[in-house]
């Protein structure tokens, strides 16, 4: 199984990359976002799916990097 990073997963384009991705059923997708310009309605309808994962916040924080140590 692939696991893949998506920044900005809730815009426009990430959000639909992120449906390509799991129509694939072997990737589990990761988004970061900071939703300054992207909608949370973009990315509701993967919530549900197992294979997705939100983690809020700005890339530019540091402090984000603690969550990517748990994806290995």
């Amino acid at each position: 199984m692939a696991k893949i990073l998506i920044t900005g997963g809730a815009g426009f384009i990430g959000s639909n990359l992120v449906a390509l991705l799991l129509e694939q059923k072997n990737n589990e997708v990761y988004i970061i976002d900071n939703f300054l310009t992207s909608s949370p309605s973009n990315i509701n309808k993967f919530n549900k799916n197992l294979q997705f994962h939100l983690i809020t916040g700005d890339i530019q924080n540091a402090d984000i990097f603690k969550s990517l140590e748990k994806i290995q």
